[in-house]
Protein backbone atom coordinates (compact mmCIF):
# COMPACT_ATOMS: atom_id res chain seq x y z
CA UNK A 1 0.00 0.00 0.00
CA UNK A 2 2.83 2.41 0.88
CA UNK A 3 4.64 1.68 -2.39
CA UNK A 4 1.43 2.24 -4.36
CA UNK A 5 0.82 5.60 -2.69
CA UNK A 6 4.41 6.70 -3.33
CA UNK A 7 4.16 5.79 -7.02
CA UNK A 8 0.82 7.62 -7.26
CA UNK A 9 2.29 10.71 -5.56
CA UNK A 10 5.29 10.84 -7.88
CA UNK A 11 3.12 10.25 -10.96
CA UNK A 12 0.67 13.00 -10.03
CA UNK A 13 3.49 15.43 -9.25
CA UNK A 14 5.11 15.07 -12.66
CA UNK A 15 2.02 14.58 -14.84
CA UNK A 16 -0.81 16.60 -13.27
CA UNK A 17 -0.66 20.29 -14.18
CA UNK A 18 -4.13 21.75 -13.58
CA UNK A 19 -5.36 25.22 -14.36
CA UNK A 20 -5.41 27.67 -11.46
CA UNK A 21 -8.53 27.47 -9.25
CA UNK A 22 -10.96 30.27 -9.98
CA UNK A 23 -11.14 31.34 -6.34
CA UNK A 24 -7.38 31.91 -6.03
CA UNK A 25 -6.53 32.70 -9.64
CA UNK A 26 -5.44 36.24 -8.71
CA UNK A 27 -3.26 35.21 -5.77
CA UNK A 28 0.34 34.11 -5.57
CA UNK A 29 1.40 31.02 -3.63
CA UNK A 30 2.65 33.24 -0.82
CA UNK A 31 -0.70 35.03 -0.63
CA UNK A 32 -2.58 31.73 -0.60
CA UNK A 33 -0.47 30.43 2.29
CA UNK A 34 -0.83 33.74 4.13
CA UNK A 35 -4.60 33.87 3.77
CA UNK A 36 -5.25 30.17 4.39
CA UNK A 37 -7.79 29.37 7.10
CA UNK A 38 -5.43 27.60 9.52
CA UNK A 39 -7.76 28.00 12.49
CA UNK A 40 -10.64 26.49 10.56
CA UNK A 41 -8.46 23.58 9.42
CA UNK A 42 -7.41 22.90 13.02
CA UNK A 43 -11.01 22.93 14.23
CA UNK A 44 -12.13 20.71 11.33
CA UNK A 45 -9.53 18.11 12.29
CA UNK A 46 -9.83 18.18 16.07
CA UNK A 47 -13.58 18.68 16.59
CA UNK A 48 -14.90 15.57 14.80
CA UNK A 49 -11.94 13.50 16.03
CA UNK A 50 -12.73 14.16 19.68
CA UNK A 51 -16.43 13.44 19.13
CA UNK A 52 -15.64 10.08 17.53
CA UNK A 53 -13.17 9.18 20.29
CA UNK A 54 -15.97 9.74 22.77
CA UNK A 55 -18.39 7.61 20.74
CA UNK A 56 -15.89 4.75 20.54
CA UNK A 57 -15.27 4.91 24.29
CA UNK A 58 -18.96 4.35 25.04
CA UNK A 59 -18.62 0.65 24.24
CA UNK A 60 -15.80 0.23 26.77
CA UNK A 61 -16.87 2.74 29.42
CA UNK A 62 -20.28 3.93 30.57
CA UNK A 63 -22.00 6.97 29.01
CA UNK A 64 -21.44 8.76 32.31
CA UNK A 65 -17.69 8.10 32.24
CA UNK A 66 -15.14 10.86 31.75
CA UNK A 67 -13.64 8.76 28.96
CA UNK A 68 -16.80 9.48 26.99
CA UNK A 69 -17.94 12.86 28.27
CA UNK A 70 -14.51 14.51 28.13
CA UNK A 71 -13.67 14.08 24.43
CA UNK A 72 -17.30 14.13 23.30
CA UNK A 73 -18.20 17.45 24.95
CA UNK A 74 -14.84 18.97 23.98
CA UNK A 75 -15.45 17.95 20.38
CA UNK A 76 -18.92 19.51 20.36
CA UNK A 77 -17.52 22.76 21.76
CA UNK A 78 -14.87 22.83 19.04
CA UNK A 79 -17.51 22.20 16.37
CA UNK A 80 -19.53 25.15 17.69
CA UNK A 81 -16.38 27.25 17.61
CA UNK A 82 -15.79 26.06 14.05
CA UNK A 83 -19.22 27.26 12.93
CA UNK A 84 -18.76 30.65 14.59
CA UNK A 85 -15.26 31.03 13.20
CA UNK A 86 -16.25 30.18 9.64
CA UNK A 87 -19.13 32.69 9.73
CA UNK A 88 -17.61 35.57 11.68
CA UNK A 89 -13.90 34.97 12.20
CA UNK A 90 -12.26 34.56 8.81
CA UNK A 91 -12.39 36.14 5.38
CA UNK A 92 -11.39 32.93 3.60
CA UNK A 93 -13.50 30.16 5.19
CA UNK A 94 -12.95 26.54 4.24
CA UNK A 95 -16.62 25.82 4.93
CA UNK A 96 -18.07 28.79 3.11
CA UNK A 97 -21.26 30.21 4.72
CA UNK A 98 -22.61 31.23 1.31
CA UNK A 99 -22.69 27.59 0.21
CA UNK A 100 -24.60 26.49 3.30
CA UNK A 101 -27.10 29.33 2.82
CA UNK A 102 -28.28 27.49 -0.29
CA UNK A 103 -30.22 24.97 1.74
CA UNK A 104 -32.00 22.91 -0.93
CA UNK A 105 -29.16 22.94 -3.46
CA UNK A 106 -26.17 22.41 -1.17
CA UNK A 107 -26.83 21.95 2.55
CA UNK A 108 -29.29 19.10 2.08
CA UNK A 109 -26.89 17.40 -0.32
CA UNK A 110 -24.18 17.63 2.35
CA UNK A 111 -26.51 16.12 4.95
CA UNK A 112 -27.52 13.24 2.65
CA UNK A 113 -23.87 12.69 1.77
CA UNK A 114 -22.98 12.60 5.47
CA UNK A 115 -25.77 10.15 6.33
CA UNK A 116 -25.94 7.83 3.34
CA UNK A 117 -22.72 8.25 1.39
CA UNK A 118 -20.54 8.59 4.48
CA UNK A 119 -21.89 7.34 7.79
CA UNK A 120 -23.96 4.44 6.49
CA UNK A 121 -21.98 3.36 3.42
CA UNK A 122 -18.46 3.56 4.85
CA UNK A 123 -19.64 2.15 8.15
CA UNK A 124 -21.00 -0.92 6.36
CA UNK A 125 -17.89 -1.17 4.18
CA UNK A 126 -15.63 -1.19 7.24
CA UNK A 127 -17.60 -3.79 9.22
CA UNK A 128 -18.56 -6.09 6.35
CA UNK A 129 -15.19 -7.95 6.29
CA UNK A 130 -15.47 -8.51 10.06
CA UNK A 131 -18.98 -9.82 9.51
CA UNK A 132 -17.70 -12.40 7.03
CA UNK A 133 -14.85 -13.48 9.31
CA UNK A 134 -16.78 -13.66 12.60
CA UNK A 135 -20.04 -15.14 11.31
CA UNK A 136 -18.89 -17.35 8.41
CA UNK A 137 -15.30 -18.04 9.50
CA UNK A 138 -13.75 -16.77 6.27
CA UNK A 139 -10.00 -16.51 5.94
CA UNK A 140 -8.37 -13.49 4.30
CA UNK A 141 -8.73 -14.87 0.77
CA UNK A 142 -12.32 -15.96 1.16
CA UNK A 143 -13.21 -12.64 2.78
CA UNK A 144 -11.95 -10.86 -0.31
CA UNK A 145 -13.94 -13.16 -2.58
CA UNK A 146 -17.13 -12.84 -0.55
CA UNK A 147 -16.73 -9.06 -0.49
CA UNK A 148 -16.69 -8.86 -4.28
CA UNK A 149 -20.49 -8.47 -4.71
CA UNK A 150 -20.45 -5.40 -2.46
CA UNK A 151 -17.47 -3.97 -4.33
CA UNK A 152 -19.02 -4.83 -7.70
CA UNK A 153 -22.31 -3.20 -6.77
CA UNK A 154 -20.49 -0.08 -5.61
CA UNK A 155 -18.31 0.07 -8.71
CA UNK A 156 -21.11 -0.60 -11.20
CA UNK A 157 -23.44 1.83 -9.42
CA UNK A 158 -20.83 4.59 -9.34
CA UNK A 159 -19.72 4.19 -12.95
CA UNK A 160 -23.19 3.71 -14.43
CA UNK A 161 -24.70 6.62 -12.51
CA UNK A 162 -22.12 9.04 -13.93
CA UNK A 163 -23.11 8.01 -17.46
CA UNK A 164 -26.84 7.66 -16.87
CA UNK A 165 -27.19 10.95 -15.00
CA UNK A 166 -26.76 13.00 -18.15
CA UNK A 167 -29.68 11.11 -19.70
CA UNK A 168 -31.88 10.55 -16.65
CA UNK A 169 -31.33 14.00 -15.16
CA UNK A 170 -33.10 16.04 -17.87
CA UNK A 171 -35.90 13.44 -18.12
CA UNK A 172 -36.77 12.50 -14.55
CA UNK A 173 -34.74 15.11 -12.66
CA UNK A 174 -31.67 14.79 -10.47
CA UNK A 175 -33.83 14.55 -7.34
CA UNK A 176 -35.53 11.35 -8.53
CA UNK A 177 -32.17 9.85 -9.50
CA UNK A 178 -30.68 10.59 -6.08
CA UNK A 179 -33.81 9.32 -4.33
CA UNK A 180 -33.59 6.02 -6.20
CA UNK A 181 -30.02 5.46 -5.04
CA UNK A 182 -30.85 6.36 -1.44
CA UNK A 183 -33.86 4.02 -1.56
CA UNK A 184 -31.78 1.03 -2.66
CA UNK A 185 -29.27 1.67 0.13
CA UNK A 186 -32.02 2.09 2.71
CA UNK A 187 -33.77 -1.10 1.59
CA UNK A 188 -31.16 -3.72 0.86
CA UNK A 189 -28.40 -3.19 3.42
CA UNK A 190 -30.66 -3.66 6.49
CA UNK A 191 -31.94 -6.84 4.82
CA UNK A 192 -28.57 -8.37 5.66
CA UNK A 193 -30.13 -8.97 9.07
CA UNK A 194 -32.23 -11.71 7.44
CA UNK A 195 -29.13 -13.83 6.81
CA UNK A 196 -29.05 -16.76 9.25
CA UNK A 197 -25.37 -17.65 8.97
CA UNK A 198 -25.96 -20.95 7.14
CA UNK A 199 -25.85 -19.58 3.61
CA UNK A 200 -24.22 -16.60 1.91
CA UNK A 201 -26.83 -16.23 -0.85
CA UNK A 202 -28.65 -13.38 0.90
CA UNK A 203 -25.36 -11.75 1.80
CA UNK A 204 -24.23 -11.76 -1.84
CA UNK A 205 -27.55 -10.46 -3.15
CA UNK A 206 -28.26 -7.72 -0.63
CA UNK A 207 -24.68 -6.44 -0.38
CA UNK A 208 -24.49 -6.11 -4.17
CA UNK A 209 -27.85 -4.36 -4.53
CA UNK A 210 -27.02 -1.96 -1.68
CA UNK A 211 -24.04 -0.58 -3.61
CA UNK A 212 -25.94 0.49 -6.60
CA UNK A 213 -22.57 26.19 -6.85
CA UNK A 214 -21.13 29.48 -8.18
CA UNK A 215 -18.16 28.85 -10.49
CA UNK A 216 -15.51 30.41 -8.24
CA UNK A 217 -16.70 28.34 -5.25
CA UNK A 218 -16.84 24.99 -7.04
CA UNK A 219 -13.59 23.84 -5.42
CA UNK A 220 -14.86 24.65 -1.93
CA UNK A 221 -18.19 22.98 -2.70
CA UNK A 222 -16.60 19.74 -3.88
CA UNK A 223 -14.16 19.81 -0.98
CA UNK A 224 -16.94 20.39 1.55
CA UNK A 225 -19.01 17.50 0.20
CA UNK A 226 -15.92 15.29 0.30
CA UNK A 227 -15.32 16.41 3.87
CA UNK A 228 -18.90 15.52 4.81
CA UNK A 229 -18.49 12.08 3.27
CA UNK A 230 -15.22 11.47 5.12
CA UNK A 231 -16.57 12.71 8.46
CA UNK A 232 -19.72 10.66 7.94
CA UNK A 233 -17.60 7.60 7.25
CA UNK A 234 -15.61 8.10 10.44
CA UNK A 235 -18.85 8.58 12.36
CA UNK A 236 -20.35 5.44 10.86
CA UNK A 237 -17.33 3.32 11.74
CA UNK A 238 -17.33 4.69 15.29
CA UNK A 239 -21.06 4.20 15.84
CA UNK A 240 -21.34 0.76 14.24
CA UNK A 241 -18.18 -0.50 15.96
CA UNK A 242 -19.53 0.66 19.32
CA UNK A 243 -22.85 -1.10 18.69
CA UNK A 244 -21.09 -4.31 17.63
CA UNK A 245 -18.78 -4.27 20.66
CA UNK A 246 -21.55 -3.60 23.16
CA UNK A 247 -23.91 -6.21 21.71
CA UNK A 248 -21.17 -8.82 21.43
CA UNK A 249 -20.32 -8.26 25.10
CA UNK A 250 -23.94 -9.19 25.87
CA UNK A 251 -24.59 -12.06 23.44
CA UNK A 252 -21.27 -13.91 23.77
CA UNK A 253 -21.63 -14.67 27.50
CA UNK A 254 -25.34 -15.36 27.07
CA UNK A 255 -24.90 -17.90 24.26
CA UNK A 256 -21.34 -19.26 24.43
CA UNK A 257 -21.14 -19.89 28.20
CA UNK A 258 -24.23 -22.17 28.38
CA UNK A 259 -23.12 -24.02 25.23
CA UNK A 260 -19.62 -24.64 26.59
CA UNK A 261 -20.82 -25.73 30.03
CA UNK A 262 -23.51 -27.97 28.56
CA UNK A 263 -20.89 -29.63 26.36
CA UNK A 264 -18.89 -30.49 29.48
CA UNK A 265 -16.42 -27.63 30.03
CA UNK A 266 -15.40 -27.27 33.71
CA UNK A 267 -16.39 -23.90 35.19
CA UNK A 268 -12.83 -23.40 36.41
CA UNK A 269 -11.63 -23.34 32.79
CA UNK A 270 -14.41 -21.08 31.50
CA UNK A 271 -12.59 -17.71 31.68
CA UNK A 272 -9.44 -19.01 30.01
CA UNK A 273 -11.44 -20.86 27.36
CA UNK A 274 -13.54 -17.81 26.44
CA UNK A 275 -10.48 -15.58 26.27
CA UNK A 276 -8.77 -17.83 23.75
CA UNK A 277 -11.95 -18.59 21.79
CA UNK A 278 -12.84 -14.91 21.29
CA UNK A 279 -9.26 -13.87 20.54
CA UNK A 280 -8.90 -11.75 23.65
CA UNK A 281 -5.99 -13.96 24.74
CA UNK A 282 -3.29 -14.51 22.14
CA UNK A 283 -0.46 -17.02 21.92
CA UNK A 284 -2.17 -19.94 23.68
CA UNK A 285 -3.65 -23.10 22.20
CA UNK A 286 -7.27 -23.69 23.05
CA UNK A 287 -6.73 -27.45 23.10
CA UNK A 288 -4.45 -27.10 26.14
CA UNK A 289 -7.18 -25.59 28.33
CA UNK A 290 -7.99 -28.09 31.13
CA UNK A 291 -11.09 -30.16 30.38
CA UNK A 292 -11.46 -29.03 26.76
CA UNK A 293 -12.55 -31.56 24.13
CA UNK A 294 -13.11 -31.29 20.39
CA UNK A 295 -16.87 -31.46 20.95
CA UNK A 296 -16.72 -28.50 23.34
CA UNK A 297 -14.72 -26.49 20.81
CA UNK A 298 -17.12 -27.26 17.95
CA UNK A 299 -20.28 -26.41 19.91
CA UNK A 300 -18.76 -23.29 21.50
CA UNK A 301 -17.51 -22.05 18.12
CA UNK A 302 -20.99 -22.47 16.65
CA UNK A 303 -22.47 -20.58 19.60
CA UNK A 304 -19.87 -17.83 19.15
CA UNK A 305 -20.81 -17.40 15.49
CA UNK A 306 -24.47 -17.21 16.51
CA UNK A 307 -23.64 -14.53 19.07
CA UNK A 308 -21.81 -12.46 16.48
CA UNK A 309 -24.65 -12.97 14.00
CA UNK A 310 -27.12 -11.61 16.57
CA UNK A 311 -24.77 -8.70 17.31
CA UNK A 312 -24.41 -7.74 13.65
CA UNK A 313 -28.18 -7.72 13.22
CA UNK A 314 -28.29 -4.73 15.55
CA UNK A 315 -25.65 -3.02 13.42
CA UNK A 316 -27.75 -3.50 10.28
CA UNK A 317 -30.93 -2.45 12.14
CA UNK A 318 -29.27 0.72 13.45
CA UNK A 319 -28.42 1.69 9.91
CA UNK A 320 -32.11 1.87 9.06
CA UNK A 321 -32.51 5.16 10.93
CA UNK A 322 -29.67 6.86 9.03
CA UNK A 323 -30.50 5.48 5.60
CA UNK A 324 -34.25 6.15 5.86
CA UNK A 325 -33.62 9.71 7.04
CA UNK A 326 -31.30 10.27 4.09
CA UNK A 327 -33.92 8.80 1.75
CA UNK A 328 -36.66 11.18 2.92
CA UNK A 329 -34.34 14.19 2.79
CA UNK A 330 -33.67 13.56 -0.90
CA UNK A 331 -37.28 14.49 -1.66
CA UNK A 332 -36.57 18.07 -0.56
CA UNK A 333 -33.41 18.56 -2.60
CA UNK A 334 -34.01 20.94 -5.46
CA UNK A 335 -33.84 19.53 -8.98
CA UNK A 336 -30.51 20.56 -10.51
CA UNK A 337 -31.09 19.23 -14.01
CA UNK A 338 -31.49 22.77 -15.48
CA UNK A 339 -27.87 23.39 -14.50
CA UNK A 340 -26.59 20.30 -16.32
CA UNK A 341 -25.10 22.17 -19.26
CA UNK A 342 -21.90 21.89 -21.29
CA UNK A 343 -20.32 24.82 -19.47
CA UNK A 344 -17.03 23.86 -17.80
CA UNK A 345 -16.00 26.64 -15.40
CA UNK A 346 -13.04 24.79 -13.85
CA UNK A 347 -10.59 22.73 -15.89
CA UNK A 348 -8.18 19.99 -15.00
CA UNK A 349 -5.69 20.71 -17.77
CA UNK A 350 -4.11 24.04 -18.55
CA UNK A 351 -4.31 23.45 -22.31
CA UNK A 352 -8.09 23.00 -22.13
CA UNK A 353 -8.49 26.57 -20.97
CA UNK A 354 -7.29 28.00 -24.25
CA UNK A 355 -10.03 26.55 -26.44
CA UNK A 356 -13.03 26.58 -24.14
CA UNK A 357 -15.55 29.46 -24.32
CA UNK A 358 -16.42 29.42 -20.64
CA UNK A 359 -12.75 29.32 -19.69
CA UNK A 360 -12.04 32.24 -22.02
CA UNK A 361 -14.83 34.17 -20.34
CA UNK A 362 -13.23 33.57 -16.94
CA UNK A 363 -9.85 34.62 -18.33
CA UNK A 364 -11.35 37.75 -19.90
CA UNK A 365 -12.90 38.68 -16.54
CA UNK A 366 -9.52 38.21 -14.90
CA UNK A 367 -7.83 40.46 -17.43
CA UNK A 368 -10.51 43.13 -16.99
CA UNK A 369 -10.00 43.06 -13.23
CA UNK A 370 -6.23 43.39 -13.67
CA UNK A 371 -6.66 46.37 -15.99
CA UNK A 372 -9.12 47.99 -13.60
CA UNK A 373 -6.73 47.55 -10.69
CA UNK A 374 -3.84 49.00 -12.70
CA UNK A 375 -5.92 52.02 -13.70
CA UNK A 376 -7.01 52.53 -10.11
CA UNK A 377 -3.42 52.39 -8.86
CA UNK A 378 -2.33 54.82 -11.59
CA UNK A 379 -4.98 57.33 -10.59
Amino acid sequence: MLATNIVALVTVYFSYHPAKPLLTAQQTTRQILKNFDYVGAFLILTGPTLVFVGVINVSEYSPKSAHFLGPFISGLILLICLALWEVFGTKNPLLHPFLFSRFRTFTLICIVTFLSGGLFFYGVQALFPQYLVLVYGDDATQTGIDGMPLGAGTWIGGISSSFLLQYLGPRIGTTATLTLGAFMTALFTPLLALADGSSKSMVYAFSCLAGFVPDELIGLAVGTIGFMRSVGGAAGISIFSSILTSKAATFIPAQVVPAALKAGLPETSLAEFLGILTGAVQGQEITKVPGVTSDIIVKSTAALKGAYLASFKYVWYSGIAFSVLAFFLTFFIKDLSPHMTTKIPQHLKEEEVKDNPSARMVEDNRIEKDVAQQNASTL
